[in-house]
This record gives C-alpha cells, structure tokens and sequence, in this order.
C-alpha cells in the first residue's frame, strides 16, 4: 500500500490491489472486507462515508496486518477469530481453522438427527467448532469434545463459553481409547481427524504446512485410516444402538474408509459427496447386537 494520508475508499482499494499479489480475486476481497471491519470500518460504514479518513491507529492495524498476511499467516490467526456457521470462533496456532467441508459435515448431521435430547462426542475436537455447534443448534443435546492437546481443550472451552453452550471437555487419545471400552454411552459420534497424508502435503500451501498444527492434519503415508479405525473401534463400545458415526474423510480414501466401518460391523454406511463433488464424509450406523 501507498503511503499518506487516504480516504477509507481509497484505502480499501489499494488493499484489495495488494492482498491481489497474494490471493485470487474473490479472496483478496473478501480478507480486505475482513481487514477493514477488524479495523472498525464496516462495507456499509464505507458506503456511508467514502471520504471518511481513518485514524492513525486503524492505519497502523491494517498495515500490522498486512505484513503478517505476506509472511503467509492466516487471516483468522491474524485477527483471532474465525466464523462457522453463523457463530464466531476464537483460534490460533494451536487449532486448525475451521473450513467449509466440516461445516458440511455439521449440517449433515443437524438434518439427520432424529434423536430430541442425543449424546454427542466430538472426536479432535480442535476449536470446538463441531462440537458447539451441535451443542447449539440441538436443544437440550449433552455434548462431549476430546482432544489429546490440552491447548486445544483450552481453545474449545473458550468457544463454548463465548457461544453461551455447555460442552464437557476431555483429554484423551482416541488411539489409546480404541482398545479400551469404557461406560460411555453416545446417539453420535462425530469427527474431522488428521486425514492429510504426508503425500498430499507437499501440494498444500505453506499458509497450512507452516502455521496449522502438523498433529491435527497429517497421518503417515503408510496407515492413513489409523484415526478412522480407532473411531470404528472406539464406536462399537460407546454408541448407543442405533447410534451414528459421522466422519470427514480424505477424498482419496473413499471406498476403502466406507469398507472399514463396513468390515467393523456398522450398517447402513453411506459414502457421501461434498458441495465440489469430492467424497469427503462417511455416516456409519451401530447395528444391535
């Protein structure tokens, strides 16, 4: 961005010209928007008063920002907040952001439950965003989230509490828990687990390889339904009959995640597509026993 004094018109076109060098159209106008309204300078304050100049203090944010984005920083770790659905979300570096597919994956399971009060688990809970979402949107639901980073329990914690839900924390290992029934009882199980190989990182963009937690995204080329067969393990102990598993998935991985739960005993597993086409959830149900 040039430098002197400019109107916040100006300034939000020069912004959009610079965040162009580093974003595809849509998106650089879409974090400027984001930039600007951090800044205290909303789309309709803009149209209001195009002339209105911005102070010294909203100048050096949007500059701070801009410097942290070209060093591939992601804008919600930038500003500390990140929406789903139409709730906001605190994060950083210990959570992943929360993305569009697992919005998906939310609302999936929204539109299916037929259950009035169900006993959800969210698995790698990260932000929270699966899990207080549900908690949100299902009345009266009881709502568990596991994660094995204190940093992320933390993080999920503060979502519930700033997203007014009640959501009970858990520090576990659902590779350790996989063996070991316990007498937890749930109507769904949910889950977004590492499911990025250490393959299909070297494709990825360093705004994710640098910043975003390696142990919530990658799995080893060599076993990359590890987390998937803990959840189908895990599941057959902890759901109740009748309970459902949901899952996103890697889009490579699709029949032969869809064979696991198959193979696992579930019934009624059903493979399904994302908004782009891509298979990318999996929902197992519990069959009695």
């Amino acid at each position: 961005m040039t430098r002197g004094i400019k109107d916040i018109a100006t300034t939000r076109r020069e912004l959009i010209t610079t965040l162009a060098d580093l974003f595809p159209g849509n998106e650089a106008v879409s974090i400027a928007r984001m930039i600007l309204e951090h800044a205290g300078y909303s789309e309709y304050r803009i149209l209001k008063d195009p002339s209105a100049e911005p102070d010294h203090q909203s100048r050096s944010e949007i500059t701070k920002i801009v410097k942290e984005l070209q060093k591939n920083r992601p804008i919600q770790y930038i500003l500390g907040e990140s929406q789903f659905f139409d709730l906001q979300f605190f994060v950083d570096e210990r959570v992943l952001i929360p993305r569009q597919e697992t919005e998906e994956l939310v609302n999936h399971i929204l539109r299916e439950n037929n259950t009035p009060t169900p006993r959800i688990l969210d698995v790698g809970t990260g932000s929270g965003c699966i899990a207080v979402t549900l908690a949100h949107y299902i009345s009266g639901s009881r709502v568990a989230a596991m994660d094995i980073e204190p940093g992320a329990i933390e993080v999920a914690g503060k979502n519930a509490q700033r997203n007014n839900v009640s959501v009970n924390m858990l520090h576990a290992n659902i590779l350790e828990l996989a063996g070991k029934p316990d007498n937890a009882r749930y109507d769904i199980i949910a889950s977004n687990p590492p499911y990025v190989t250490e393959s299909d990182k070297l494709a990825m963009h360093p705004r994710v390889t640098t910043h975003e937690p390696a142990a919530a995204l990658y799995v080893s080329d060599v076993d990359p339904l590890i987390f998937y067969r803990a959840i189908a393990t895990y599941g057959k102990s902890a759901l109740a009959d009748g309970g459902s598993v949901w899952v996103e998935i890697n889009e490579r991985f699709g029949k032969e995640t869809r064979s696991l739960f198959t193979k696992e005993g579930y019934g009624s597993v059903r493979l399904l597509k994302d908004i782009h086409g891509k298979d990318r959830f999996i929902k197992a149900m519990r069959m009695p026993l």
